[in-house]
């Protein structure tokens, strides 16, 4: 391989490590190829990826607290007890309200 070939590859690799979807991947590399163009729709691409990102890690945020909370009521009883197995088969008494309704 060429280097500019090692180097589109080197740039998707480090895309996908990041998290950006292939259609981004493939709008950022026809961008990339016009140096001397604004980089507005490459902030924007960028931006929404952010945003997603941040509204994933307070999704797995409130998963992460509900799982702990329902570990910290178990009192190592019997299943018939088990606060995990209650809130599981019981929604409405999940903490995070989103998950709740769902």
């Amino acid at each position: 391989y060429d280097s500019s070939v090692l180097e589109r590859l080197r740039f998707i690799r480090h895309c996908r490590d990041l998290g950006f979807e292939i259609d981004d991947i493939r709008e950022l590399l026809k961008l990339a190829s016009h140096p001397s163009r604004s980089c507005r729709r490459v902030d924007q691409i960028a931006r929404r990826h952010l945003e997603n990102v941040e509204r994933r890690i307070a999704q797995l945020t409130a998963l992460r607290e509900e799982l702990a909370h329902m570990v910290e009521q178990c009192s190592h009883g019997t299943i018939r007890k088990c606060q995990v197995i209650h809130v599981l088969a019981n929604h409405a008494e999940c903490l995070h309200a989103d998950h709740a309704a769902g």
